[in-house]
């Protein structure tokens, strides 16, 4: 399992459930171009929840537009 996080935080509950992450082993990345979408079968999307709205900037818009 890994994990893109593009956007880092320094919010103590984005801290926390990195740390977890990090503890169980999960790779976690900063930039697209560090992962191989191709090596996966199933890609889960968790960037916004059920109440986005407005325009997707960067550098979620180059994420979510990628082929």
């Amino acid at each position: 399992m890994q994990i893109l996080y593009p956007k880092k935080t320094e919010k103590d509950l984005y801290l926390r459930l990195l740390l977890q992450c990090r503890n169980y082993g999960i790779d976690i990345f900063e930039e697209l171009d560090q992962i191989n979408l191709s090596n996966y079968d199933l890609i889960v999307d968790g960037i916004f929840g059920f109440s986005f709205s407005g325009e997707i900037r960067e550098p979620f818009k180059t994420i979510i537009y990628v082929k």
